[in-house]
């Protein structure tokens, strides 16, 4: 899984910063979580419509079948995007136990998707043991990132600090917990980027 795009020079989503378009995920796969939705995250550069006409999200079972897609709008800023999958009470999404690959296409050129620059990565979903679990009851959220990172649920914890730093821009505690688990897979250069939200779904296709 590709953290960034190959071929950056030729890429239609460069920007005008210093990062490129990056997951925020751990090298190392399989990317553990304990939900069967979890929450995504990407750093995005500034685009412009005139090069980039869109994002498309989708994720693959173990046996390569497409069993979620969906398109989103270009976004006119730089920073930390999220990608929330809805619920759907009719099919999970992840089944316990099995590895699943996600990506984020970005298309270039809407009559030539071959083009499309792609990033992602993987995600296995477990259940936690009784241990952690009778933790994780007593903990504050933060303690609970804590807990998830130390056992390398890297989703669930990534999730809960950028909620919690959403909530409190200027605390600077977890302005430290949030560089740590950054810096803890080679991502220090993503650490001062902004959190913006989440990307928005293209309705009109």
């Amino acid at each position: 899984m590709r953290r960034i795009p190959g071929g950056v020079r030729e890429h239609c989503l460069l920007g005008r910063d210093k990062n490129h378009l990056t997951v925020l995920v751990p090298e190392n796969n399989p990317v553990l979580t304990t939900v069967e939705r979890p929450k995504l995250f990407f750093y995005i550069p500034k685009t412009a419509k005139t090069t980039v006409q869109g994002f498309e999200f989708f994720v693959k079972d173990p046996a390569q079948k497409v069993i979620y897609q969906q398109k989103y709008k270009v976004n006119q800023q730089p920073g930390i995007f999220s990608i929330d999958i809805p619920a759907d009470k009719n099919q999970l999404l992840l089944e316990a136990g099995q590895e699943y690959h996600w990506y984020l296409g970005v298309i270039c050129q809407p009559q030539d998707r071959a083009r499309d620059q792609v990033v992602g990565g993987t995600v296995k979903q477990i259940v936690p043991d009784k241990e952690l679990t009778n933790k994780l009851k007593k903990a504050s959220p933060r303690e609970r990132a804590a807990l998830y990172a130390a056992n390398g649920i890297w989703y669930d914890s990534l999730a809960i600090l950028a909620q919690l730093r959403r909530q409190r821009p200027n605390d600077a505690a977890l302005q430290t917990d949030w560089q740590s688990l950054l810096e803890s897979v080679k991502l220090a250069n993503i650490v001062p980027e902004p959190l913006v939200g989440e990307l928005e779904v293209d309705t009109t296709i």
